[in-house]
């Protein structure tokens, strides 16, 4: 392995490491709330990726030692991570919103709870009402499996995600 890489392991690492000690650090301080941090520092990454991907792309396609067919190639490669970044982004700023605005509860019957897999990302546990409503859970916060019965349920405003239940 070179140098190179191993300072780009290294800081993919760190990255890593820090994610992972903001999360804890944000629910232990922030208590309930705390459960949007990782939601949040989930949807930024991919952000700034694409974001910067779809921006050096742009700057590429400036570039006027290149023919205008290559171009309008670059510049039309160039949507999709631009298309990423944006969803990601709006996903974030959705979850930041939701962390700081007030919570709404629901008193309701809860029928169960189950855990849908995420594709090639995280999957994220449901929560599912007697009145056909489906809750989910923030990333990388997992439900109680003896949730039947009747429960007050804490939500966020926008995104209707599961922050506690009593």
């Amino acid at each position: 392995m070179s140098a190179d890489s191993r300072r780009v392991w290294g800081r993919v690492l760190a990255i890593v490491l820090l994610t992972v000690g903001v999360s804890v650090v944000a629910r232990s301080v922030l208590g309930p709330r705390g459960e949007l941090v990782p939601s949040l520092l989930l949807g930024a990454y991919p952000t700034l990726v694409a974001g910067f991907i779809a921006v050096r792309w742009l700057r590429g396609a400036g570039d006027r030692r290149l023919s205008p067919r290559n171009r309008t190639i670059v510049t039309a490669l160039a949507v999709l991570p631009a298309g990423f970044a944006v969803f990601f982004g709006w996903q974030s700023a959705l979850v930041a919103l939701d962390l700081l605005s007030p919570f709404d509860t629901i008193d309701t019957e809860v029928v169960g709870t189950r855990y849908a897999a995420g594709g090639r990302g995280p999957g994220v546990d449901h929560l599912y009402t007697a009145g056909g409503a489906v809750y989910s859970y923030p990333v990388f916060t997992f439900a109680k499996s003896d949730l039947v019965g009747l429960h007050t349920i804490t939500l966020s405003r926008y995104q209707h995600l599961v922050i506690e239940v009593r």
